[in-house]
């Protein structure tokens, strides 16, 4: 890091501190610590004579971020006052008030080009002077001894009104008839010389300190990762030693003289941000809306929030973004002027019909092809309220929104609305539209102060039993709770508006204020203390029926349902036994599929002890056995074919039974 002029750094900062007297600044790299993080921190001084209380660095433009993120200032005998930095967007704010960019700058003719419709004196290069108005800029091909050339040419309006065409040649001139342009050229492209050696900054820092004293100033940035190599060799009495050596380079950028360095383990959170350059915030673009166009989707078909969509069984109708929300801002606008009172204009005549609105201007309008014209149509005073506007999926956070009724008994139609408050801007919003006596919201701004967190509880319960012809129909209660909690910044109070969705075919009750109830939604308002917590109770209750087939249900589910509270005694009785008889027939025919699968294996056994004879003599020893093994298996067959046969008719007979219940049911 090398020091500068404090007036050549100034101005080539172009700060407003130029006109104060220059400082001389001779610093130096006291200490750097270097971290496993692949960070430096770099602390010099810098020595300041009497009078002196301000210095000027220049630093590598690649760690002008790092610098600014983290620089800290320590003036023993004052306070920091402000640090500059000569801005890298320079060139580009320079050209913003041309009408040429830095590019057209790299001829005469491009130049000319780009300066069309303003008044100059082009010298052609070879004598000849020309004043007017430039009118374009065109090749035009010229004979030459060798081979045609083509050749700018500037066409000219001159001050008698005749056409001129100026070719530019090699030498060839423009000066502008407007001198406060030619002086806004001169400095444009005193920047551009200015910004011409982009690897160094200067950084320019202002202190209320007097005297002889010395500045201390520390930074982070960058630099190489420092790395251990380590060394073990034996040493005496069975031990071993372990030598490290750090390895580590200077990527600071400048030479480190008599520097006291420490390095670090440590492996801190790095982080990056272009402090340096210029960011612009995006603001979303809305579609205009048009009465019988497409619908945005945006305002007119966004799921509410407070359940899942499978829960609500129907689309919400919101005028509420589902999408992202707006630019973070506080409810109150910076402290700027308070708006103007805007002028009433003549108000159009509107004119309500059966499926929109239509405006009539009080005023005949002249209007040239191609200009644009804006006019009042509506001028009236809506109910308002500002709230907190909070919907599931949303986040902690709820919106900053201005609650309208339209009480003027005609439409609003849809559009973008930019709200204001007492202080002055505070966002912008767009609203489907308003139809007489109805009530939109229009969200201009995120209300970070304001928390708003939702737990929700499911519970059902089975209230009532009836049968009839073997069936049993089961109503049963199933009640959602939603508990919103609720705090407000500790400085100022909030009225904060819940958008709770409506679970389909529920009734609802809150400890809350019911702004509206709307089959698809349920808007809720209640007001918070300033610092204060609160919590509100919407409680969602829906009955249902369904219908339970008793010849297809099994035992355990009918015992579940006899067992229930609010059933009837005689209906449990019948479910109990119809259980019972179930349970019979399932014993019944589980005893047929033992003796099914018994006298398969005596079957297969036959099958291999008759096997097993065919390959021996009649007579001897093993065949005998053989036999009497077959007449075993003969009998257990017998068994196996009775036991079934038992079984069956006990199934028989419980059917029959469970037939009867049912039908008695």
């Amino acid at each position: 890091m090398k020091s500068m002029p404090l007036a050549a750094a100034l101005l080539a900062a172009a700060s407003p501190l130029v006109l104060a007297t220059a400082a001389l600044a001779a610093d130096k790299v006291g200490s750097v610590l270097l971290s496993s993080g692949g960070l430096a921190e770099i602390v010099r001084t810098v020595d300041l004579a009497e009078g002196e209380s301000r210095l000027a660095l220049e630093i590598p433009a690649d760690q002008a971020d790092d610098v600014l993120k983290s620089l800290l200032v320590s003036d023993p005998a004052g306070s920091i006052v402000s640090v500059t930095l000569d801005g890298a967007n320079a060139v580009a704010e320079a050209f913003k008030r041309l009408p040429l960019t830095r590019e057209d700058l790299a001829s005469t003719a491009t130049i000319a080009a780009a300066m069309t419709g303003y008044a100059a004196t082009i010298d052609d290069g070879a004598g000849h002077k020309a004043s007017g108005v430039i009118l374009g800029v065109a090749k035009v091909p010229r004979a030459t001894a060798g081979q045609p050339i083509e050749l700018p040419a500037v066409a000219l309006r001159q001050d008698d009104g005749s056409f001129a065409e100026v070719l530019l040649g090699p030498g060839a001139a423009i000066v502008f008839a407007d001198k406060e342009l030619q002086a806004r050229l001169d400095a444009a492209i005193s920047t551009v010389r200015a910004a011409a050696d982009a690897g160094f900054r200067t950084l320019g820092i202002e202190t209320t300190g007097k005297g002889q004293r010395t500045v201390r100033l520390s930074y982070v940035v960058a630099a190489p990762v420092w790395k251990a190599a380590y060394r073990i060799v034996p040493a005496e009495g069975g031990k071993f030693r372990v030598q490290g050596w750090a390895v580590l380079e200077n990527g600071s950028g400048e030479d480190w003289s008599d520097v006291r360095l420490t390095l670090s383990s440590a492996n801190p959170v790095a982080l990056r941000q272009r402090l340096v350059d210029m960011y612009w915030r995006d603001r979303r673009e809305v579609p205009l809306l048009l009465p019988g166009g497409d619908v945005n989707l945006l305002v007119d078909g966004a799921q509410a929030g407070g359940a899942s969509q499978e829960m609500y069984g129907m689309p919400g109708q919101a005028d509420l973004a589902a999408e992202a929300p707006p630019p973070p801002m506080a409810m109150r606008a910076l402290a700027m002027p308070a708006p103007a009172a805007p002028s009433r204009g003549p108000e159009a005549v509107s004119v309500e019909g059966d499926v929109g609105v239509s405006f009539t201007l009080p005023q005949p309008v002249t209007l040239k092809a191609g200009a644009t014209l804006t006019v009042p149509i509506i001028d009236a005073d809506l109910d308002a309220d500002v709230v907190s506007l909070w919907r599931e999926g949303s986040g902690s956070a709820p919106q900053a929104a201005v609650f309208l009724s339209n009480t003027t008994g005609r439409s609003v139609p849809p559009g973008i609305f930019t709200v204001y408050g007492a202080d002055g801007y505070l966002g912008d919003a767009q609203v489907a539209g308003i139809p007489p006596g109805e009530k939109r919201f229009a969200a201009f701004a995120a209300d970070p102060k304001t928390r708003v967190a939702s737990e929700r509880q499911q519970k059902t319960d089975i209230v009532g039993l009836s049968g009839g012809d073997g069936v049993l129909t089961v109503r049963r209660s199933t009640v959602w709770t939603t508990l919103y909690h609720l705090a407000a910044p500790k400085d100022e109070a909030r009225t904060v508006m819940i958008d709770h969705a409506r679970v389909a075919g529920t009734e609802a009750t809150t400890d809350g204020e019911v702004v509206s109830d709307e089959p698809g939604r349920l808007r809720i308002r209640t007001g918070v203390a300033a610092g204060a917590a609160k919590d509100i109770r919407v409680t969602e209750t829906r009955t249902d029926a369904e219908a339970v087939h008793l010849v297809d249900s099994d035992p355990d589910t009918l015992l579940f349902y006899a067992s229930t509270r609010n059933i009837e005694p005689a209906v449990a009785e019948k479910l109990k036994a119809i259980a019972a008889i179930k349970g019979r027939v399932g014993e019944a025919e589980r005893a047929i599929e033992r003796a099914e699968q018994a006298g398969r294996r005596q079957a297969d056994e036959q099958g291999r002890i008759r096997a097993n004879l065919e390959a021996l003599p009649e007579t001897s020893d093993s065949a005998k056995s053989y036999i009497a093994k077959l007449a075993e298996s003969e009998k257990a067959i017998e068994e196996a074919e009775a036991a079934r046969a038992e079984a069956q008719t006990r199934a028989d007979r419980e059917k029959a039974a469970l037939d009867a219940a049912l039908a008695a049911f």
